[in-house]
């Protein structure tokens, strides 16, 4: 998952794929396994506090709160299909470490069955772009959630919407 105000540096998948081979399910110094892995350490480098491994990778120290051990930023994550499917057990996994605000405690699961994250090359193999978005970062002219546009769509259904002759049944 990398969000769309993000974008990858030369060489990242790669560093991506072999991370998650050398490290999926290995017991991290942090008493958790390495199962979710990022390129971004953007938004939480001044949070939270991490260690070095040798070959430039960190991980969150075990005194951070359990939030930072097992999650990762929403804007860039990854691991490997079975980590999806079997740590998820059935979650969409799109829906998955999304954020606190967009699904309560559900993105806690990773850390709930025992994974912490590995931010691969630090977290700079990815880049931020600057632009205006529809979250946190937005103008004050955007919302979140804007029941007109979604109201305009009509397979839209959501408690409240009015119905219109755009509706269909």
């Amino acid at each position: 998952m990398l969000e769309d105000d993000h974008g990858l540096r030369e060489g990242a998948i790669d560093a991506l794929i072999h991370a998650m081979t050398e490290y999926y399910g290995r017991e991290a110094p942090n008493g958790l396994k390495f199962g979710l892995f990022s390129g971004c350490l953007h938004c939480w480098r001044q949070l939270h506090k991490f260690t070095s491994l040798p070959d430039g990778n960190v991980f969150p120290d075990v005194d951070n709160q359990n939030y930072a051990l097992g999650g990762a930023n929403s804007c860039f994550r990854c691991a490997p299909t079975s980590h999806w499917q079997n740590v998820l057990k059935g979650y969409d996994v799109d829906e998955y470490m999304i954020s606190s605000w967009q699904t309560s405690q559900v993105n806690l699961r990773n850390y709930s069955n025992g994974f912490t994250t590995l931010y691969v090359a630090n977290g700079d193999i990815s880049f931020t772009v600057d632009r205006v978005g529809q979250g946190f970062t937005q103008s004050p002219g955007l919302r979140r959630w804007d029941p007109s546009f979604t109201a305009s769509d009509p397979r839209s259904r959501y408690f409240g919407k009015l119905e219109t002759s755009n509706s269909t049944e």
